[in-house]
């Protein structure tokens, strides 16, 4: 008996429970290769291998009543196509976790960007590394805000389809010239960030290098005129809501003489939390020239 394990320490080294144990017994799984006449349960040390075995058959999906019939009359081709399965069944659940864990962390990101920048009102300057989005044009007609949500749709679509939404903030892009002749909805762009550059006819590279940036602040509900278009949000002729204070960004690059190059970007920083009284900050950036 010396070579055999009790119950207890064979579940120990296992890592799992004597009730687990028990059930595996119970259902003809994992049988003990001993009883003494006392009761006691002894298990070989090669049992650690097959229990091992069957967790690792279970996690990714199976019963253990599948698990059984497999280990009960094992075929080399059966259980290679079992374990290819679970094998392809475990690589998509990794990949569903570190999405799962590439959207905390971004949103974790997110919260302490909110968290330490400045107040309304106030300007930074900082340098920025090169990053990527998935985006989607969206078009402005007018009488036709349905227009707008539908391309806001069918763009969270394809980036859930194809694994791309990491964030759950979005970024707008404007093309330069729109931005500076207050034409914004002419060249307006939709996008989600991804972390590293992809084979997509949707993907822009946001250029590395130094940025003026500035938070935005709406108070939905507080402000005459951000209520007036926001009530009028149905013609999407008058689409202010969107661009309400980007003249101020304008002005203020202007009065300090700042050479700028590239498009505007608009990154979301607060969250939705179903309340629209609350304020909602965004980060304003435009690349400044060498």
């Amino acid at each position: 008996m010396d070579d055999l394990f009790k119950t207890g320490k064979f579940a120990e080294y296992c890592g799992t429970t004597k009730d687990t144990l028990r059930h595996y017994e119970d259902i003809g799984l994992l049988i003990p290769v001993f009883i003494s006449e006392n009761g006691y349960k002894w298990y070989s040390p090669v049992q650690m291998v097959e229990f091992l075995l069957i967790d690792a058959l279970k996690n990714p999906g199976c019963s253990l009543g599948e698990v059984k019939d497999y280990l009960s009359a094992p075929s080399t081709e059966v259980m290679k196509k079992v374990l290819d399965e679970k094998i392809a069944n475990i690589e998509k659940q990794r990949h569903e976790l570190e999405h799962s864990q590439r959207i905390l962390e971004n949103t974790l990101a997110r919260i302490n960007t909110l968290e330490k920048w400045p107040r309304e009102g106030e300007y930074a300057i900082e340098e920025c590394p090169e990053e990527y989005y998935i985006e989607t044009e969206v078009s402005f007609q007018p009488g036709e805000n349905e227009s707008i949500i539908s391309h806001v749709a069918e763009h969270l679509d394809y980036c859930r389809k194809n694994g791309y939404m990491e964030e759950l903030q979005q970024i707008a892009r404007i093309g330069r010239e729109a931005f500076f002749s207050d034409k914004c909805e002419t060249s307006y762009y939709f996008g989600s960030r991804v972390s590293q550059k992809i084979h997509s006819n949707r993907l822009h590279i946001k250029p590395a290098g130094k940025y003026i940036t500035w938070i935005r602040q709406l108070r939905f509900g507080e402000n005459d005129a951000q209520e007036a278009a926001l009530q009028s949000a149905d013609e999407v002729a008058d689409d202010s809501y969107l661009f309400l204070e980007h003249e101020k960004f304008r002005d203020y690059l202007s009065e300090k003489g700042y050479e700028t190059t590239g498009d505007l970007y608009e990154k979301e920083i607060s969250f939705y939390t179903g309340n629209m009284a609350e304020a909602f900050y965004s980060e304003l950036s435009i690349h400044l020239a060498p």
